[in-house]
């Protein structure tokens, strides 16, 4: 997924796909011009397993970016809390852990500056919206 950052430069969430070792990793780059000719990439949640799929990105109101994704080992819907607006360090957290949950996400910043996801619950065959109390999502 693609944003646009308050440099007018974009950043890029992607997993990394280690297809023999059967894993993928959360990353982001972080372009350094306007075409993303040159940039840097980091990566987010290198936690053991498959982790940073189906990702995306928005930039909140104070200009730093969020991630929601799924992590596929643990089955649950993550986000990644940027510190920067490279995103070269942040915070994971998970916002649902019941069954198998964050397929498909979506991420988008309200008029309130709170950020909501959509994903999928494949556990109930349900869309789920989860609605952040705080531009964090810590509640």
């Amino acid at each position: 997924d693609i944003a646009i950052r308050d440099d007018g430069l974009p950043i890029i969430s992607f997993a990394e796909r280690d297809l023999d070792a059967g894993r993928g990793t959360l990353r982001v780059y972080a372009c350094g011009d306007s075409r993303c000719w040159t940039g840097t990439s980091y990566i987010l949640d290198d936690a053991v397993g498959d982790t940073g799929v189906y990702t995306s990105i928005a930039i909140r109101d104070s200009g730093l970016p969020i991630i929601s994704y799924h992590d596929s080992t643990e089955e649950d819907l993550k986000i990644y809390v940027c510190a920067n607006a490279a995103c070269s360090s942040g915070t994971v957290r998970t916002l649902d852990s019941s069954g198998d949950v964050g397929l498909y996400t979506d991420i988008a910043i309200r008029d309130s500056g709170l950020p909501i996801i959509s994903y999928y619950d494949a556990t109930n065959d349900d869309l789920k919206v989860y609605s952040c109390g705080d531009a964090d999502c810590r509640r």
